[in-house]
C-alpha cells in the first residue's frame, strides 16, 4: 500500500496481471458492514456495491456503534472481513497514469474526499471535483 495526496493506494492482483488489473484507490475506511447490505463481483476487483436504500457501517466488527450511513450504489472495496461484516472502504475512481517517469502508478481522476452530511450517524459518500 502507498499513499497519494492522502489515498491509500491498493492495488489488488490476484493472480491477474498489472496491464489488466482494474485499479483500487480507495479512501480510508468507513468502518464495518454487515455482508448482507453488499453485492460482491465475482472478479478479481473485489468491488462491491451497496444494495439496501441505505446501509449502516458499524465502528468495530463486533459492536452496536453506529459510524456511517452509506446510500444504495455505492463502491466499496473490503479492507477486512470477521464473521457477518467487512470493514469497508469507498473506492475512488482512477487509472494508471501514463506520463514517462510514472507509469504503473495508479492516479484519482480527480481530488476526492470523504463528505459526511446530516446528523449522526452521518451519511458518509464520495464527493471529487
Amino acid at each position: 500500500m502507498r499513499t497519494l495526496f492522502g489515498i491509500t493506494l491498493l492495488v489488488l492482483l490476484a493472480g491477474v496481471s498489472v496491464a489488466s488489473a482494474r485499479p483500487q484507490l480507495h479512501t480510508e475506511s468507513i468502518g464495518w458492514i454487515e455482508k448482507s447490505d453488499i453485492y460482491c463481483e465475482q472478479t478479481s476487483d473485489h468491488i462491491c456495491v451497496v444494495k439496501t436504500s441505505l446501509a449502516y457501517t458499524w465502528a468495530e466488527p463486533a459492536t452496536d456503534e453506529e459510524k456511517y450511513k452509506v446510500r444504495s450504489g455505492t463502491e466499496l472495496i473490503i479492507l477486512d472481513e470477521q464473521n457477518d461484516r467487512a470493514e469497508v472502504a469507498i473506492v475512488i475512481p482512477g487509472d494508471w497514469d501514463q506520463r514517462e517517469g510514472h507509469e504503473g502508478e495508479l492516479r484519482p481522476y480527480a481530488p476526492c474526499h470523504l463528505k459526511k452530511t446530516g446528523k449522526t450517524p452521518q451519511v458518509v459518500s464520495l464527493s471529487c471535483r
